[in-house]
């Protein structure tokens, strides 16, 4: 996950991760990181730890922590949305291209 952080401040803030989280639970959340790939991996993994540390969901997230996720997920459901329509109107185009549809 290339974010542009220098190699010595990741290392210090997954230390940080690890001090506060423990080891099993900054593993888990660099894992999901590299999964989801957000837009800002240090917000995303503080607060991912934060809520696998207490064992609760996201009603556990400051205000700002959870308008933030909910604006991570609306971008990524339109962009999500923008690329199944981009390919169900290739997919339409391959198809009558092929003298399959009407």
């Amino acid at each position: 996950m290339a974010t542009g952080v220098k190699e010595k401040d990741a290392g210090s803030f997954l230390g940080g991760l690890r001090k506060k989280s423990g080891d099993a639970i900054a593993l888990e959340v660099v894992a999901a990181a590299i999964n989801e790939s957000p837009s800002d991996p240090r917000e995303w993994m503080t607060a991912a730890a934060k809520q696998r540390a207490e064992g609760t969901g996201m009603e556990d997230l400051t205000d700002e922590e959870m308008a933030a996720a909910q604006e991570r997920i609306r971008a990524k459901r339109e962009a999500l949305g923008s690329r199944l329509e981009a390919r169900t109107r290739a997919s339409g185009d391959v198809r009558r291209a092929r003298g399959l549809s009407h």
